[in-house]
Protein backbone atom coordinates (compact mmCIF):
# COMPACT_ATOMS: atom_id res chain seq x y z
CA UNK A 1 0.00 0.00 0.00
CA UNK A 2 2.61 2.52 -1.05
CA UNK A 3 3.82 4.51 -4.00
CA UNK A 4 7.44 4.50 -5.19
CA UNK A 5 9.94 6.83 -3.52
CA UNK A 6 11.28 9.61 -5.72
CA UNK A 7 14.87 10.65 -6.31
CA UNK A 8 15.96 13.44 -3.96
CA UNK A 9 16.06 16.93 -5.53
CA UNK A 10 18.83 19.51 -4.98
CA UNK A 11 16.64 21.06 -2.25
CA UNK A 12 17.58 18.16 0.05
CA UNK A 13 19.63 20.53 2.21
CA UNK A 14 17.45 23.62 1.97
CA UNK A 15 16.94 24.95 5.54
CA UNK A 16 13.53 25.12 7.16
CA UNK A 17 11.78 28.46 6.59
CA UNK A 18 12.62 31.04 9.23
CA UNK A 19 9.81 31.89 11.64
CA UNK A 20 11.58 34.74 13.45
CA UNK A 21 14.90 36.54 13.77
CA UNK A 22 17.15 38.13 16.37
CA UNK A 23 20.61 39.65 16.59
CA UNK A 24 23.87 38.96 18.39
CA UNK A 25 27.31 40.55 18.58
CA UNK A 26 27.98 38.96 15.18
CA UNK A 27 24.88 40.44 13.53
CA UNK A 28 21.37 39.30 12.66
CA UNK A 29 20.38 35.64 12.62
CA UNK A 30 17.21 33.77 11.66
CA UNK A 31 15.39 31.11 13.67
CA UNK A 32 13.16 28.21 12.63
CA UNK A 33 10.66 26.97 15.20
CA UNK A 34 8.58 23.94 14.24
CA UNK A 35 7.09 21.11 16.25
CA UNK A 36 9.85 19.03 17.89
CA UNK A 37 12.71 21.21 16.59
CA UNK A 38 14.16 24.74 16.83
CA UNK A 39 17.27 25.99 15.06
CA UNK A 40 19.37 29.12 14.57
CA UNK A 41 20.12 29.51 11.75
CA UNK A 42 17.08 27.55 10.47
CA UNK A 43 17.62 23.81 10.79
CA UNK A 44 18.35 21.57 7.81
CA UNK A 45 15.85 18.83 6.89
CA UNK A 46 16.26 15.47 8.58
CA UNK A 47 17.91 13.00 8.50
CA UNK A 48 21.35 14.52 9.06
CA UNK A 49 24.82 13.07 9.49
CA UNK A 50 26.75 14.10 12.62
CA UNK A 51 30.53 13.93 12.64
CA UNK A 52 33.55 15.72 14.06
CA UNK A 53 35.41 17.64 11.37
CA UNK A 54 38.30 20.08 10.96
CA UNK A 55 36.19 23.14 11.77
CA UNK A 56 34.97 21.51 14.99
CA UNK A 57 38.60 20.92 15.94
CA UNK A 58 39.49 24.53 15.16
CA UNK A 59 36.60 25.88 17.25
CA UNK A 60 37.41 23.55 20.14
CA UNK A 61 41.09 24.51 20.04
CA UNK A 62 40.33 28.23 19.94
CA UNK A 63 37.58 28.34 22.58
CA UNK A 64 38.60 25.42 24.77
CA UNK A 65 37.37 21.86 24.75
CA UNK A 66 33.88 21.53 26.23
CA UNK A 67 33.43 25.27 26.84
CA UNK A 68 30.43 25.74 24.54
CA UNK A 69 28.70 22.65 25.91
CA UNK A 70 29.29 23.76 29.51
CA UNK A 71 27.96 27.28 28.89
CA UNK A 72 24.95 25.86 27.05
CA UNK A 73 24.10 23.65 30.04
CA UNK A 74 24.12 26.74 32.28
CA UNK A 75 21.56 28.39 30.01
CA UNK A 76 19.39 25.26 30.00
CA UNK A 77 19.47 25.24 33.79
CA UNK A 78 18.65 28.95 33.99
CA UNK A 79 15.68 28.44 31.65
CA UNK A 80 14.48 25.46 33.74
CA UNK A 81 14.62 22.97 30.89
CA UNK A 82 14.08 19.55 32.44
CA UNK A 83 15.04 16.08 31.25
CA UNK A 84 17.83 17.18 28.91
CA UNK A 85 19.19 14.07 27.20
CA UNK A 86 22.43 15.46 25.79
CA UNK A 87 24.35 18.58 24.79
CA UNK A 88 27.00 18.00 22.14
CA UNK A 89 29.18 20.03 19.82
CA UNK A 90 29.28 18.37 16.41
CA UNK A 91 29.09 19.00 12.68
CA UNK A 92 25.64 18.55 11.13
CA UNK A 93 26.22 17.99 7.40
CA UNK A 94 29.30 20.23 7.60
CA UNK A 95 27.67 22.86 9.81
CA UNK A 96 29.36 23.26 13.26
CA UNK A 97 26.47 22.91 15.70
CA UNK A 98 25.60 22.93 19.37
CA UNK A 99 23.05 20.10 19.41
CA UNK A 100 20.65 19.86 22.35
CA UNK A 101 18.43 16.79 22.69
CA UNK A 102 15.50 17.02 25.10
CA UNK A 103 11.90 15.84 25.56
CA UNK A 104 9.27 17.89 23.74
CA UNK A 105 6.37 18.92 25.97
CA UNK A 106 3.48 21.38 25.96
CA UNK A 107 5.03 24.83 25.95
CA UNK A 108 8.32 23.65 24.47
CA UNK A 109 7.99 25.82 21.38
CA UNK A 110 8.29 29.08 23.33
CA UNK A 111 10.80 27.72 25.85
CA UNK A 112 13.07 26.18 23.24
CA UNK A 113 12.90 29.35 21.18
CA UNK A 114 14.18 31.34 24.16
CA UNK A 115 16.95 28.81 24.82
CA UNK A 116 18.15 28.72 21.23
CA UNK A 117 18.24 32.53 21.07
CA UNK A 118 20.36 32.72 24.22
CA UNK A 119 22.73 29.96 23.16
CA UNK A 120 23.15 31.45 19.68
CA UNK A 121 24.05 34.82 21.17
CA UNK A 122 26.50 33.07 23.47
CA UNK A 123 28.32 31.13 20.75
CA UNK A 124 28.47 34.20 18.52
CA UNK A 125 30.07 36.28 21.27
CA UNK A 126 32.52 33.46 22.04
CA UNK A 127 33.67 32.99 18.46
CA UNK A 128 34.26 36.72 18.02
CA UNK A 129 37.01 36.48 20.64
CA UNK A 130 39.12 34.57 18.10
CA UNK A 131 40.35 36.06 14.84
CA UNK A 132 40.42 32.56 13.34
CA UNK A 133 36.69 32.09 14.00
CA UNK A 134 35.29 35.40 12.80
CA UNK A 135 34.17 33.86 9.52
CA UNK A 136 32.94 30.59 11.02
CA UNK A 137 29.26 30.38 11.93
CA UNK A 138 28.20 28.08 14.76
CA UNK A 139 24.62 26.84 14.58
CA UNK A 140 22.37 25.94 17.50
CA UNK A 141 19.76 23.20 17.23
CA UNK A 142 17.36 21.88 19.85
CA UNK A 143 15.61 18.67 18.87
CA UNK A 144 13.12 16.29 20.48
CA UNK A 145 14.57 12.95 21.53
CA UNK A 146 12.02 11.07 19.43
CA UNK A 147 13.53 12.53 16.25
CA UNK A 148 16.88 10.99 17.15
CA UNK A 149 15.62 7.47 17.91
CA UNK A 150 15.55 4.54 15.51
CA UNK A 151 12.12 3.89 14.03
CA UNK A 152 10.79 0.53 12.92
CA UNK A 153 8.56 0.20 9.88
CA UNK A 154 6.60 -2.90 8.89
CA UNK A 155 3.63 -3.93 6.79
CA UNK A 156 0.13 -4.00 8.25
CA UNK A 157 -0.87 -7.64 8.89
CA UNK A 158 -3.40 -9.17 6.51
CA UNK A 159 -5.79 -10.06 9.35
CA UNK A 160 -6.03 -6.39 10.33
CA UNK A 161 -6.54 -5.26 6.75
CA UNK A 162 -9.34 -7.82 6.41
CA UNK A 163 -11.37 -6.07 9.11
CA UNK A 164 -12.30 -3.33 6.67
CA UNK A 165 -9.16 -1.24 6.45
CA UNK A 166 -8.17 -2.75 3.10
CA UNK A 167 -11.62 -1.90 1.74
CA UNK A 168 -11.50 1.66 3.07
CA UNK A 169 -7.86 2.46 2.34
CA UNK A 170 -8.46 3.70 -1.25
CA UNK A 171 -10.98 6.24 0.10
CA UNK A 172 -8.61 7.32 2.86
CA UNK A 173 -5.78 7.60 0.36
CA UNK A 174 -7.85 9.75 -1.99
CA UNK A 175 -9.03 12.10 0.75
CA UNK A 176 -5.57 12.50 2.28
CA UNK A 177 -4.20 13.29 -1.18
CA UNK A 178 -6.88 15.98 -1.58
CA UNK A 179 -6.01 17.50 1.79
CA UNK A 180 -2.32 17.61 0.88
CA UNK A 181 -3.17 19.39 -2.37
CA UNK A 182 -5.40 21.89 -0.54
CA UNK A 183 -2.52 23.31 1.51
CA UNK A 184 0.29 25.40 0.04
CA UNK A 185 2.87 23.77 2.32
CA UNK A 186 2.24 20.31 0.83
CA UNK A 187 0.68 21.01 -2.57
CA UNK A 188 2.53 19.10 -5.29
CA UNK A 189 5.09 17.79 -2.79
CA UNK A 190 3.90 14.27 -1.98
CA UNK A 191 6.25 11.41 -2.79
CA UNK A 192 4.71 8.58 -0.82
CA UNK A 193 1.34 7.93 0.82
CA UNK A 194 1.38 4.58 2.58
CA UNK A 195 -0.09 2.55 5.41
CA UNK A 196 2.46 0.97 7.75
CA UNK A 197 3.13 0.01 11.31
CA UNK A 198 5.57 2.69 12.42
CA UNK A 199 7.08 3.26 15.84
CA UNK A 200 10.00 2.89 18.21
CA UNK A 201 9.57 -0.73 19.25
CA UNK A 202 11.48 -3.58 17.57
CA UNK A 203 8.32 -5.63 18.22
CA UNK A 204 6.35 -4.65 15.14
CA UNK A 205 3.01 -5.52 16.72
CA UNK A 206 3.61 -2.84 19.38
CA UNK A 207 3.85 -0.03 16.82
CA UNK A 208 0.73 1.86 15.74
CA UNK A 209 -0.75 1.62 12.27
CA UNK A 210 0.21 4.89 10.63
CA UNK A 211 -0.77 6.92 7.59
CA UNK A 212 2.73 7.74 6.39
CA UNK A 213 3.36 10.66 4.05
CA UNK A 214 6.78 11.54 2.63
CA UNK A 215 7.18 14.96 1.06
CA UNK A 216 9.70 16.74 -1.16
CA UNK A 217 12.27 18.83 0.67
CA UNK A 218 10.71 21.98 -0.79
CA UNK A 219 7.64 21.36 1.38
CA UNK A 220 7.45 24.01 4.11
CA UNK A 221 7.42 22.18 7.44
CA UNK A 222 6.11 25.24 9.26
CA UNK A 223 2.83 24.71 7.38
CA UNK A 224 2.35 21.06 8.32
CA UNK A 225 0.36 21.36 11.60
CA UNK A 226 -2.95 22.38 9.95
CA UNK A 227 -2.48 19.62 7.37
CA UNK A 228 -2.06 16.99 10.08
CA UNK A 229 -5.05 18.37 11.98
CA UNK A 230 -7.32 18.19 8.94
CA UNK A 231 -6.25 14.62 8.21
CA UNK A 232 -6.86 13.71 11.85
CA UNK A 233 -10.35 15.20 11.77
CA UNK A 234 -11.16 13.26 8.60
CA UNK A 235 -9.99 9.97 10.12
CA UNK A 236 -12.11 10.61 13.21
CA UNK A 237 -15.17 11.23 11.04
CA UNK A 238 -14.40 8.02 9.12
CA UNK A 239 -14.16 6.09 12.43
CA UNK A 240 -10.42 5.49 12.11
CA UNK A 241 -9.35 7.48 15.15
CA UNK A 242 -6.81 4.73 15.99
CA UNK A 243 -4.71 5.53 12.91
CA UNK A 244 -1.66 7.71 13.52
CA UNK A 245 -0.43 10.34 11.04
CA UNK A 246 3.20 10.95 10.19
CA UNK A 247 4.57 13.55 7.76
CA UNK A 248 8.26 13.84 6.99
CA UNK A 249 10.73 14.99 4.38
CA UNK A 250 11.98 11.86 2.68
CA UNK A 251 12.87 10.35 -0.66
CA UNK A 252 15.44 7.90 -1.98
CA UNK A 253 18.99 9.05 -2.63
CA UNK A 254 20.72 8.95 -5.99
Amino acid sequence: MSDMFEICPPERYRPTRATSSDSSDAGDFEISNVRLRVGAPPALPLPLTDEWDARCSLISDELGQGVLESETKKILSAENVSGVVSVNFTSREGRPTILIVAPWEDGSSALWGAVVRRVKKLVDSKRLTSEKLRGVDIAVEMIAEELTLKKYLSLVPTEILARGLQRDWPYIQDRVSEILEDHNATKGCMNTLSLFRLGFSPRHEDNPITVYVSLDYVSDETGWPPVVEEIRQYLEEFNYVQLQIHLEHNCSEY
